[in-house]
């Protein structure tokens, strides 16, 4: 969980839990509600993960997710300068 805090520390969902939690006035409420999502979403990225490994060899989606990352790199570069 610790490594979870620091990678994801000050992006925009957690910002927006802190907004939240200073307009709802309920922090226990938007705790459960921001548990539950991260929950949500961990558990859809595992069953996909686990489809993909059925369908697929391991050796290509670690290809395939590096392209990926290279190209979000590369847009990243480029939005940054222009």
């Amino acid at each position: 969980m610790s490594a979870i805090l620091v990678a994801e520390f000050a992006d925009l969902t957690q910002l927006a839990t802190v907004g939240f939690t200073v307009r709802m006035n309920d922090s226990v409420g938007v705790a459960i509600g921001a548990a539950s999502a991260l929950c949500s979403v961990s558990a859809i990225a595992v069953l996909a993960g686990s489809a993909l490994q059925k369908r697929f060899n391991l050796l290509m989606i670690q290809r395939v997710a590096s392209v990926f990352f290279i190209l979000f790199g590369i847009s990243a570069i480029v939005n940054s300068i222009f």
